[in-house]
Order: C-alpha cells, then structure tokens, then sequence
C-alpha cells in the first residue's frame, strides 16, 4: 500500500467544524482514505511499546524512543510511510497554509515567518523570516477512568492534531473525545505557561466526539484550553489517537531565550494558579 502527501494534506479537505470564537480549533472526518485507516487502525502497536505511564494513566509510545520506532517501522511499512509524510516539509508547508491565516490573531510573529524544518539549511540572510520548527508525534492509549486535566499547551507548540482509533464496539457514552473550555473565572483565561486546573473550574464549550478516522486539532494560544474527561470504556479497551504536533525544535527550547519567556510567563501567572494548578 502507498500513501501520498495528498493523504495527508490538512489545507484541501473538507472541514466538519470550526470555531475561531475562542481560540482556534477544527476537526475533519473521514481524513484518511478507508483502506489505509483501516491498516494503520489493523496494525495499532502491541503492549510490548508502551511501558512508560504519562500523566493520568495515558501511556505513549514516542517519537525520541528511537529504538522501539525502529523496530515497529520494519514490520509496519504503512505507519512509517505515514510519519514519515508528516514529518516532511510539504506537510509543514500545508499545515502553515491553513493555520496561519487563524493564528495571527494570537501569536503574530509566529505566524509571519515561514516555518522550515529544524534539519534544514536557512541562508543567512532568510533567517529574520524563518522559523525553524520539528515535528513531534505520539502515539497515545488511556485505559479506563483516565483522564487529563484541563490546560493549554506548552508555550513551544504551534500547531496539536489527533486522529482518533476507536474499537469498532466503541459507545459515545465511554466518552474519549477530546472537549475544549473556558474557565468560569476569567482571571484564569490567559494561561501562556500551561499550567493544569480542576475541571470544576471549567465551563465546556465544544467538544470532538471519539470517532474512527477523525482529525481535530487547535492553535496553541493563551487560553486554548482543552482535555479529556475521565474515561468510561470496559476494562481492556483503550482509547487510542495519534497525536501530531509542530512546534519549537527541542534544541531551540533550550536556548536562553526561549527558556526565559517561559519562565517569565509562569512568573506573572503564578499567583493566581498557585491554589490550583494540579501539577505544582
């Protein structure tokens, strides 16, 4: 089976919802062809690639686990053949094609430089116009009553996508899907440094149904507020999504500069998260 760019395009496919009256998100059904949702959805990892327990009881197999993703990709062609198309810079050139156009209103100095991938070479006199970017991904499973807690991204992320792997015996009311909030209170709508609040302090206001082959995603802003609500599925049956996200090279992250932006937004948003930020 081959895949093609075309497959993976986010810019020329028929959008379900959305809403810009908040910050940012969308979703598409039906985003790959049938016959290669049903491979990927076929050849989902085994237990053997997940041993590591991410907040809330998810468990992810990742992208920087070089030797695992090895081994997967030489018996699974039609997963690498599609990380690899996300991982390339036709995706990134689409993704910005459709993403920019929302994401001025927020973050304009992100959105007004060309995003270029991070293993490229810029000449010298490009680089004030450019913004050198990786790609991550992960490939996620909850297991019953996991959950994750209302927040908005880290600071380094541009872009988050996931398409959802749902059990053919899946029901709407195990839940799953992915709801996006407002906070109650508007002193906490701004929330730059990520910081993860009770779901009592939430009002929600649009949700993802779980759904097989459905792609959502969102601009990472200030308030982009969104999570997981406790699970409901039988013992057994996980929740599984492929999450795609661009954003600040890890490299890049680290430099002075960008640790200190964060640092001094967790500054200023400190005190009035201190009482209920979940991960303090």
């Amino acid at each position: 089976m081959h895949l093609s760019i075309e497959d993976t395009k986010i810019s020329n496919k028929k959008l379900t919802l959305i809403d810009d009256n908040h910050f940012p998100f969308f979703c598409w059904d039906n985003f790959l062809p049938k016959v290669v949702y049903d491979e990927l959805y076929n050849t989902w990892p085994s237990d053997e690639f997940y041993d590591s327990e991410i907040y809330g009881g998810k468990q992810g197999f990742q992208k920087r686990e070089i030797k695992k993703v090895n081994k997967f990709f030489e018996t699974h062609s039609i997963w690498k053949q599609l990380i690899n198309l996300f991982e390339s810079q036709e995706f990134i050139d689409d993704a910005a094609k459709f993403v920019k156009p929302l994401q001025y209103k927020y973050r304009p100095l992100v959105a007004s430089k060309k995003w270029i991938l991070e293993s490229s070479d810029i000449p010298f006199y490009k680089k004030p116009f450019t913004n050198k970017v990786e790609i991550d991904w992960e490939l996620s499973r909850y297991n019953k009553k996991n959950f994750l807690d209302p927040h908005t991204d880290r600071l380094t992320k541009y872009l988050s996508l996931l398409l959802y792997f749902p059990d053919p015996e899946w029901k709407d009311e195990y839940g799953g899907g992915t709801v996006m909030y407002k906070p109650k209170n508007k002193k906490y709508d701004k929330n730059w440094g990520n910081s993860y609040i009770p779901l009592n302090y939430m009002n929600e206001i649009n949700s993802f149904s779980y759904k097989p082959n459905r792609m959502c995603g969102f601009v990472k802003t200030g308030n982009s507020w969104h999570g997981v609500e406790p699970i409901k599925q039988p013992e057994g049956m996980w929740r599984k999504a492929l999450a795609i996200n661009i954003g600040i090279p890890e490299s890049k992250y680290l430099s002075f500069t960008n640790r200190a932006i964060e640092s001094y937004y967790r500054r200023v948003e400190s005190k009035k998260f201190e009482q209920i930020n979940v991960h303090k």
